[in-house]
């Protein structure tokens, strides 16, 4: 797995991401885990993520996910892309993006294998 920190991000527009960690084997399930920050009043809709699930931790501030209310401390899981919208203070959210099962289940076993 390749794994950086959360300098230089890339934009859109206002919104910074970066992504922290991606997939490097052939193993693994995660596809990505990017930390992505909105400024106050933005959104921000992933382009290109057909067949990955999500799960997006809200690390900081509030706004909405797909049109409902997220704070700090929430997750919010998703089968599908997920449009954020920052409300006041901003929302910062790490993004984990996970192949769907009917994927992973076609990738090689994982040797050695937990018990």
């Amino acid at each position: 797995m390749i794994v950086t920190a959360f300098v230089d991000p890339s934009r859109t527009g206002e919104v910074a991401w970066r992504c922290l960690a991606r997939r490097g084997m052939v193993h693994s399930e995660c596809e990505a885990v990017d930390l992505v920050s909105l400024p106050p009043g933005s959104t921000f809709a992933p382009p290109g993520r057909d067949g990955v699930e999500s799960a997006w931790f809200v690390v900081r501030g509030s706004g909405s996910a797909d049109g409902l209310p997220v704070r700090t401390g929430d997750v919010v899981l998703a089968a599908t892309p997920t449009r954020l919208a920052a409300g006041s203070a901003g929302l910062d959210v790490l993004w984990v993006a996970v192949l769907p099962a009917a994927v992973s289940a076609l990738l090689p076993r994982r040797s050695p294998v937990a018990p």
